[in-house]
């Protein structure tokens, strides 16, 4: 099985990443890893793509504006960079919680998804349960508009998940037309309903993809890490 690690950090977005951070991990030799940042970043151990931003967006809440940036990180981290292509899994992993990739064993990542056969694999919500509950949380923080989020919960008022609301930080997933197009739905969907922050926008995804049945959940992050290292 092929896999590939990938992240991204566009204009150093909360003075979080660096060549000793991104580097300061234990690499798995059978495993591939690429950075995609627009800054001047060397790495020996990250393939490091660097890339043009995004334009920004009229949307996203007072704290949390969709900045050329944040567009940015939305796009490479929902659709599938080209040279990714030729992997049979990814995995995403949000450059704040990179110690979910230390130490990775390619062994129990196959052993993980020939049991499972899955083609999605997520993290539990640590405090949230659904998308009207993250919806509530960001505009009580002034991370999204209130037009906005008024907007998106009229038109999922009468859904009924069948799915949990997901941490996004790190994310597994196939690699082939069928899921590079969920994903890439996604994208589509969190721009055409004007909305900033992923895990606003990924459950309704989900479902709107008719996807649900493909997803496995870790109970949390540090459950991933107990299954995965």
């Amino acid at each position: 099985m092929k896999i590939a690690v990938y992240s991204a950090n566009f204009g150093d977005y909360r003075k979080e990443i660096s060549t000793k951070k991104l580097d300061n991990i234990n690499f798995t030799k059978e495993i591939d890893y690429y950075f995609f940042t627009d800054m001047d970043i060397q790495s020996s151990k990250w393939n490091v793509q660097k890339v043009t931003l995004e334009k920004e967006l009229d949307f996203g809440g007072k704290k949390c504006p969709m900045t050329k940036s944040r567009h940015t990180s939305k796009k490479y981290k929902f659709c599938l960079p080209e040279i990714l292509s030729s992997y049979d899994y990814v995995i995403w992993c949000d450059t704040k919680s990179l110690r979910n990739i230390n130490n990775l064993s390619l062994n129990k990542i196959e052993a993980l998804i020939t049991d499972k056969q899955k083609s999605i694999y997520l993290i539990q919500h640590p405090h949230r349960k659904n998308t009207s509950q993250e919806l509530k949380a960001t505009l009580q923080r002034s991370m999204e508009k209130g037009s906005d989020i008024q907007k998106f919960r009229e038109k999922i008022n009468n859904i009924k998940f069948n799915s949990v609301l997901p941490d996004t930080t790190t994310i597994i997933r196939k690699v082939d037309d069928q899921y590079n197009q969920i994903f890439t739905q996604i994208y589509h969907l969190q721009l055409e309903n004007q909305l900033c922050r992923d895990q606003n926008i990924i459950q309704y995804g989900f479902y709107y993809t008719n996807c649900e049945s493909e997803l496995f959940y870790f109970k949390s992050q540090k459950d991933l890490r107990d299954k995965l290292h």
